[in-house]
């Protein structure tokens, strides 16, 4: 399959016929824009960069909590809450994809940070771009198109303080 996809990639010579004169040109990089192989190969490339990322994981996850369905004594499913239920299940839940876009998750600014640079290395191997913007040689600035927000909660020094999931599973 490698080799396949590799060959559709390789020695490509784009033909463009225009008002009867044909022109010929060399493709000399990678996928294009509207390739209908682009969103897989993208998925294949963030997927395997994601599960790499998370081995080494440099800041604490926050600990979110959800309440699982389950079923009532009437067999029906309850979908709420209540406090019949005795606990909730950590939520393990640090990143958002959709299609080309990613969303992280972060404790504190500090963590944005270092996970910001985790995220923006660990893509590199894996040839994908984080978009944070540059200044070129010429000195002209390329905007970011990357975007952080940070929204302190109340008690959030708290949380950062709890113990991380697998402290957790220890005790």
């Amino acid at each position: 399959m490698i080799t396949v996809i590799q060959k559709l990639y390789t020695n490509i010579e784009i033909i463009c016929n225009v008002n009867g004169v044909v022109i010929g040109f060399k493709s000399l990089s990678g996928v294009k824009q509207g390739d209908n192989l682009a969103p897989i190969l993208f998925l294949f490339a963030i997927q395997a960069a994601l599960e790499h990322m998370s081995k080494d994981w440099p800041v604490k996850t926050p600990p979110l909590e959800w309440c699982p369905p389950a079923p009532d004594p009437k067999g029906t499913l309850i979908t709420t809450c209540t406090t019949a239920q005795k606990s909730l299940e950590l939520l393990d839940f640090i990143r958002s994809l959709y299609a080309d876009d990613a969303s992280f998750v972060f404790m504190s600014r500090n963590d944005m940070i270092v996970g910001t640079r985790h995220v923006t290395r660990t893509f590199a191997k894996f040839g994908l771009e984080v978009h944070t913007g540059y200044t070129g040689a010429d000195g002209k600035v390329v905007e970011s198109k990357t975007e952080f927000t940070h929204i302190p909660c109340f008690g959030q020094e708290l949380l950062t303080q709890l113990p991380s999931k697998s402290a957790r599973d220890d005790s």
